[in-house]
């Protein structure tokens, strides 16, 4: 709205308390300067003491910007490096996968409910379909939940039960991390 604002000629002055409430992007910020420039309008930030109208403040705007741009790339690292330190010592973020419950910030296997889960891998190790295994627990209303064959794929599927974790499993670069916690099933029945 203030671009367009800026284009239609109702102003040619956007001002910001500070530049990196505005952006903390060098790329956004080069497009906002080029917007700027080709609109014959200009950038005032009132507590950073910029004025894009002239090449000192685009070259000071474009530092700070950088400068704002580096910490947070900093921060996500840092955040980064401390959810791998903490899922490596068993504290898993997420929701609980049945047969596990929590304690305190670690998941543990849940006595009342993991022998489900071993049943599951048994009766799929020796030769049941997902399907055949969802009728068998539902026909013998098995914690008291009703089963598909898509939810017996995905607990099969998961390595949270041989004690395995991956986090980001939707986005291009998922990390494995081994034995997080400890495991309902062994490793070789998993494989």
């Amino acid at each position: 709205e203030l671009l367009q604002d800026i284009r239609d000629k109702k102003c040619n002055t956007i001002v910001v308390l500070k530049l990196d409430r505005l952006t903390r992007s060098v790329f956004d910020w080069e497009k906002i300067i080029r917007f700027l420039e080709e609109n014959d309008a200009y950038l005032d930030c009132a507590n950073d003491d910029i004025n894009t109208t002239n090449a000192n403040g685009k070259m000071i705007s474009r530092i700070l910007t950088s400068v704002s741009q580096n910490e947070i790339e900093r921060t996500s690292e840092r955040t980064k490096i401390g959810l791998a330190g903490a899922i490596k010592e068993g504290h898993i973020p997420g929701h609980t996968p049945f047969g596990y419950k929590r304690d305190g910030k670690l998941m543990i296997p849940d006595i009342t409910t993991k022998h489900i889960i071993e049943r599951m891998y048994q009766l799929y190790f020796e030769g049941n379909s997902y399907q055949t295994i969802a009728n068998i627990f539902n026909a013998e209303n098995v914690g008291n939940k009703r089963w598909r064959d898509n939810t017996i794929l995905e607990m099969i599927e998961n390595p949270i039960y041989k004690g395995d974790y991956i986090h980001g499993k939707r986005t291009k670069h998922p990390t494995y991390y081994e034995d997080v916690v400890e495991p309902i099933i062994s490793k070789e029945m998993w494989e």
